[in-house]
């Protein structure tokens, strides 16, 4: 905000004093405002708070920073100055592992947080299987696209067939006792 200096009316107040806002840019000394920032990207040392400056052209122009969800190339163009993987993001997002499914580095969308690993991705858990009377139970869980490794879980053994050993389901029969209760081996398929 520049100020103009007043002049003294002789009776102890100063009239002729005037404001005026240097918008985006700041004061360039007393009597002037900055009217460009500059050639180079970011140097947003001729910008009001709330600016950045995009070093476009001989002389760039200070433009307001973005909220969050905004598409960026440079954290100073952010509000909160987090550009994450071209998302203005109201935090910095690291990775911490699909082990733990917590943030996966990357921003939401909307900017509004770091993203989850999501639903189905594998890792976590305790990485085991076990196989009886033709039920899978999968203890390599997955991520449930909320921060939390799912639990165990147990189907039966795919196309008919019976476990192969304590941790695995036979894939092709020689014989009809590698099909589950109630299937026969037929050309190597139990049916």
């Amino acid at each position: 905000m520049l100020t103009s200096q007043g002049t003294c009316n002789g009776s102890g107040a100063c009239t002729g004093q005037m404001t005026k806002s240097c918008g985006a840019y700041v004061c360039n000394g007393t009597t002037a405002c900055f009217t460009s920032c500059g050639t180079v990207p970011f140097d947003d040392g001729h910008c009001a708070p709330g600016f950045y400056c995009d070093g476009v052209g001989s002389s760039g122009t200070c433009q307001p920073k973005l909220a969050d969800g905004g598409s960026c190339t440079n954290s100073d163009q952010c509000v909160n100055g987090n550009c994450v993987d071209g998302i203005c993001c109201h935090t910095t997002c690291t990775d911490q592992g699909a082990s733990t499914c917590g943030t996966d580095g990357s921003c939401k969308a909307d900017g509004s947080a770091c993203q989850l690993y999501p639903a189905g991705t594998k890792g976590c858990g305790g990485g085991t299987n076990s196989c009886s009377a033709s039920i899978l139970t999968t203890t390599d869980s997955a991520c449930d696209g909320n921060g939390h490794c799912s639990q165990s879980t147990m189907s039966p053994c795919p196309n008919n067939f019976a476990c192969s050993s304590g941790s695995s389901c036979y894939t092709v029969c020689t014989s009809s006792g590698m099909c589950a209760a109630g299937h026969t081996c037929s050309a190597g398929k139990c049916q």
